[in-house]
């Protein structure tokens, strides 16, 4: 009877262990596959998720997350000014998205621990039952990967990395023509990067070349630039500068025809030009003397 007293509670405690892991740790970075659409001509590229620090929302501690697609090849990554910032909360093995402008601000995600045969209820009334656990051995750390079924279909959780396809997007299944996600790649303060798949964390998968081009001078400018187009412009283009810190310092829309633009009134710096038209995104640096 002492033995089994003993071995009940070293389960409870293994399994309290397991449930407290904590999701988005100081430094954690996930790379995913990225296609924007299921049946888009683009065949995608890399979303970059990291977790940049806390913030109070309805009384609640609230981990602030920074999203960035990327389907043209970039010389680093980074959160900027057009990136997604949302906001995730966890309470003991579940987590959830903040959303304030929802009638209910809290949104359940996932659960980062499970037992097997554990139930998971996720849209349209729909249920994943969990038929696997796998113990994985990445950077002598013990991660469990969970497997769970609906009807034929299966999707993977990490009690680590959390799901497979994608920390703030729905599980398989429930959108017809939504955004996919793979994990490729993680890491955290305390948890080396590893690379889930043989792609490199942030491959660019085919990537279809711009429809237009953008280049500016003079630069380094002063007074006022010119924006020298080339390609096809469907609609006349939206112009944002962007600061060192990533914040909007100026917009607007031009007519076509329209290539000047007053720099005059910006403090002296370092800009991120972007000229979007259609939906599609253009570059360029910008020195201000």
């Amino acid at each position: 009877m002492k033995y089994l007293f003993l071995t009940i509670l070293l389960n409870l405690s293994a399994s309290s262990a397991w449930s407290q892991v904590e999701f988005a740790p100081l430094g954690a970075e996930w790379y995913y596959r990225y296609n924007p659409g299921y049946f888009s001509a683009n065949t995608g590229g890399f979303s970059h998720v990291q977790y940049i620090g806390d913030t109070l929302l309805g009384g609640l501690v609230c981990k602030q997350m920074c999203t960035t697609n990327f389907i043209y090849s970039v010389s680093s990554v980074h959160c900027s000014g057009y990136s997604n910032i949302d906001f995730i909360y966890q309470k003991a093995d579940s987590v959830f998205r903040y959303e304030s402008y929802s009638t209910e601000p809290i949104r359940f995600l996932f659960r980062n621990n499970f037992q097997l045969g554990d139930t998971l209820q996720k849209g349209f009334g729909r249920q994943w039952v969990v038929t696997e656990i796998l113990p994985l051995d990445f950077n002598n750390s013990t991660v469990r990967r969970f497997r769970l079924e609906d009807n034929g279909g299966y999707t993977f959780i990490y009690d680590v990395f959390g799901p497979e396809s994608g920390i703030l997007e729905h599980l398989p299944g429930e959108i017809t023509d939504g955004p996919t996600f793979d994990l490729r790649c993680y890491s955290d303060a305390g948890f080396p990067q590893i690379n889930l798949t043989a792609e490199a964390c942030d491959a660019i998968m085919d990537a279809p070349k711009p429809k237009f081009t953008v280049s500016i001078s003079p630069n380094p400018a002063h007074d006022m630039i010119n924006l020298l187009f080339k390609g096809f412009l469907s609609e006349p283009p939206n112009i944002k500068l962007w600061d060192a810190l990533g914040r909007l310092v100026l917009e607007e829309r031009f007519d076509f025809g329209q290539n000047r633009l007053s720099v005059r009134n910006l403090p002296a710096g370092f800009y991120e030009l972007t000229a979007e038209v259609d939906g599609t995104i253009i570059q360029q640096k910008l020195i201000k003397y």
